[in-house]
């Protein structure tokens, strides 16, 4: 990537208003040219603020006096494969799209400042520098985060004892580790509490049963259920079967004869039957007897008689006996059994429950909630009321059935009663079981109480199990703190030994930079001579006192040591520029090949103290790295210096763009400017201003260029072995003519006549009009470059 040109610059430094320089393309080679004060330092802050991507080196130079627009810089940068142009903006104080920051190295006077001398001694805020500057992005990166994570982790460290959790304030690492880690998703505040103030009270009651242990040993247990008896369905079974008997050997001829005798002669239809039966028992002679209700002989109704035997023999007799008789006993019996259990497990719970607060083992207390619920479900009431509505309803069957023994009466379906009795016994025969593991539970409890050994052990359990809860009930409390402290131990952690941690970098920077820094320290001595520094040897010193290691460098003069305040004494302004550009193009012949064809080369007048010897040297080696780079950008106030780039690159087909910053009232700005107005001297300079004002190509008045173009350019460089040959007196325009031409009156009258004409009081000079000016200057010239005698005396 290349810069292709400088769009637009507002409201920094000098440029308080530069949106024209579209037209003004950089090329491989570009000089800037631009006299003090102008803005060369401005733009070198721009470039600066490009390669770091740094708003500050901008936003801090905003236009003197202040204006009011915004601070906006455009670059346009050009891509080197496709040739398209990408735009790099400043606007809103930030750097958008830009796309060449990781290709620019940028060098001059700060670059000297912050990475090798201050003044005149190397200081630690130089060698940081440095040390940043020659690791390269990716160690600077790299040798950055170690620092910052070592300095982040000295904070957090410091930090730790502020987070660690009240509990474990002055507690050893380990049991503050145990601490923060306890996992508390199971524990219940409230919970803890009640525990906390049960074991508490529990303890104090242990304390002084020590004292009476016998009150335990005395104290009531709960009885054992022994055999349980809740059984309903024999008698439910037994009545539905008797419900479910008929008579089948009555025959049908008798049963069809009664059931007529009945219709006709009783009003009470369904209970004739019975009443006949019974009204039978009474008639023990049926041949002689007499009816033992009205004394009537029973001769007459003989065969009724026989009926009435036929239908109520013996064994349908004793049928009724059973049916009647067994009805009878089994309904009273339903009736007059009840449940009595639920009483008998309450009390047991009662019971039970003077230990809780004495038996604090998870067990027992388990077997106590068990207890309650079972209790809760037992549901006696409830089924002592479904059994009166199913002795109600047996009642109402057993009625149908006495009227009509012989037929079956439908059976009543005790399956839902069945059910919940069933589940009544079952949890019944669970609550005994619990009983009895209670029974057990308190024997045991009890058989500590006949030492008293068992009791100090027991109050010591105690108080392990409140320090226990309290530990507890302190983490449930301070988790926010625990949360606090994990996240900063493993951020810690991650600081320390993580994937990106310090110890990985470390190990990182000094396995990447140990063979490139011996590479580099053999680069900057071989520079370091090429720019014209002798006799020095520049050695790599390291100090790993700090967050990251610093390098920096270590001089030697003939060999000897030089200590860092001797330094002046032997360094010239020379050779620490030389020693800057060394560091500066040592990093730049490190990079690899593809990195160096991209790198755009800024130097702000790199040269200014050099002599011819180190110039001629230095030229030749910027001409060889720009063979190897993108673009070089030399930003310079001195001419000499582009005139010799010039003149040593001449044969080279280096594509050049020479600019020029200018100024106007408002504001800095760049033009076009050729490589002949730039390397020409001053004679060359203010002849072609003059030239062209004559010739109408720029409108800039020349009348104040005019005097002393004769004077100090004109007749020093045309007449200047003449000057020499007769001691001509130069000190004023007036004598340099009469010495001149002592011989040609009409020329030197000619001379004067222009002198008197350029005379600050002449008329010419006093108006404005810029065509007497032209006029007049191209009468002159005309006139002193026709002359025939220069140089000779004829």
């Amino acid at each position: 990537m290349k810069i292709s040109r400088i769009k637009e610059i507002k409201n920094i430094g000098t440029f308080a208003k530069f949106e024209n320089g579209g037209s003004f393309g950089f090329e491989k080679l570009t000089f800037i040219y631009g006299l003090n004060t102008y803005g060369k330092t401005t733009l070198a802050d721009i470039f600066q603020s490009l390669k770091l991507h740094n708003p500050s080196l901008i936003i801090n130079r905003k236009t003197i006096p202040e204006i009011a627009i915004s601070q906006k810089a455009e670059v346009s940068a050009k891509e080197t494969d496709d040739g398209s142009e990408k735009i790099i903006k400043f606007e809103n104080s930030n750097w958008i799209d830009n796309t060449i920051a990781n290709d620019l190295e940028v060098f001059g006077t700060d670059f000297i400042h912050n990475n090798v001398f201050t003044g005149l001694l190397i200081e630690r805020k130089n060698r940081e520098n440095f040390t940043n500057f020659i690791l390269g992005d990716q160690g600077v990166k790299l040798a950055e985060s170690i620092k910052e994570k070592k300095k982040v982790l000295g904070d957090k460290k410091r930090d730790l004892r502020n987070y660690t959790p009240v509990f474990v304030k002055n507690f050893t690492n380990k049991e503050i580790e145990e601490f923060v880690n306890y996992d508390i998703s199971k524990l219940n505040k409230d919970d803890l509490d009640s525990e906390l103030i049960r074991s508490k009270s529990l303890l104090q009651k242990e304390k002084d049963r020590l004292k009476e242990p016998t009150k335990i040993t005395n104290m009531d247990e709960p009885k054992s259920f022994g055999s349980i008896d809740v059984d309903y369905m024999d008698i439910i079974n037994t009545i539905n079967n008797l419900l479910d008997k008929d008579y089948q050997e009555i025959k049908k001829e008798s049963i069809d004869m009664l059931d007529k005798h009945i219709s006709n002669n009783f009003s009470d239809v369904d209970g004739a039957k019975n009443w006949i039966q019974r009204g039978l028992k009474y008639c023990l002679d049926k041949e002689k007897g007499k009816c033992p209700f009205c004394s009537q002989n029973l001769n007459n109704v003989k065969d009724l008689i026989d009926l009435y035997d036929s239908y109520f023999d013996k064994a349908y007799t004793d049928f009724i006996d059973e049916v009647v008789t067994g009805l009878d006993i089994n309904i009273n019996t339903l009736k007059n059994r009840n449940l009595n259990n639920y009483s008998v497990v309450q009390s047991a719970l009662l019971k039970a429950n003077l230990y809780k607060d004495l038996i604090i083992t998870k067990e027992y207390q388990s077997y106590l909630q068990k207890l309650i619920s079972n209790l809760s479900h037992l549901k006696e009431d409830e089924l002592q009321e479904e059994k009166f509505r199913i002795v109600e309803s047996f009642e109402n069957k057993i009625s149908s059935k006495i009227k009509i023994p012989y037929e079956k009466i439908e059976k009543l379906d005790p399956s839902d009663f069945k059910k919940n009795l069933d589940e009544y016994k079952i949890n019944l025969e669970e609550c005994r079981d619990i009983v009895d593991s209670i029974l057990t539970a308190i024997k045991e409890f009890k058989k500590q109480y006949s030492n008293v050994v068992s009791i100090i052990d027991a109050i010591k359990g105690l108080e392990s199990d409140i320090q226990d809860l309290e530990f507890k009930k302190a983490r449930f409390e301070q988790n926010d703190e625990c949360v606090a402290y994990k996240k900063l131990i493993s951020e810690i952690e991650k600081l320390e030994t993580g994937e990106e941690g310090i110890k990985n970098l470390e190990e990182k920077l000094q396995k990447d930079q140990t063979d490139f820094l011996s590479d580099y320290f053999g680069k900057i001595n071989n520079l370091f001579v090429k720019f014209g520094s002798k006799n020095f040897t520049l050695i790599k010193e390291e100090d790993s006192s700090g967050h990251l290691p610093v390098y920096s460098l270590k001089v030697q003069f003939h060999n000897k040591p030089i200590s860092n305040d001797k330094l002046c004494n032997v360094f010239s302004e020379s050779d620490r520029r030389a020693l800057a550009l060394s560091i500066f193009f040592a990093k730049l012949e490190l990079k690899d090949k593809q990195e160096q064809n991209k790198t755009v080369i800024i130097l702000d007048d790199p040269i200014t103290s050099f002599d011819d010897n180190r110039t001629t040297n230095s030229i030749n080696y910027f001409k060889e790295v720009l063979g190897k780079s993108s673009q070089m950008i030399i930003l310079t106030h001195y001419t000499h210096f582009i005139k010799r780039f010039c003149e040593i690159t001449k044969k080279d087909s280096i594509t050049t763009k020479f600019l020029k910053i200018e100024q106007n009232e408002y504001s800095s700005y760049l033009e076009n400017i050729t490589r002949e107005e730039l390397i020409i001297n001053d004679y060359e300079k203010i002849f072609m201003k003059i030239y062209n004002f004559i010739n109408k190509k720029t409108s800039e008045n020349i009348k104040a260029d005019l005097r002393p173009f004769l004077e100090n350019l004109y007749f020093p460089t045309i007449f200047s072995k003449k000057i020499h040959d007769d001691n001509v007196d130069c000190s004023n325009l007036e004598t340099i003519i009469d010495g001149l031409f002592s011989d040609y009156e009409e020329v030197k009258n000619k001379f004067h006549e222009f002198r008197n004409t350029l005379n600050p009081d002449s008329h010419l000079f006093t108006s404005n009009n810029i065509e007497d000016v032209r006029n007049f200057a191209k009468e002159m010239f005309e006139y002193i470059y026709s002359l025939s005698i220069v140089g000779s005396r004829k």
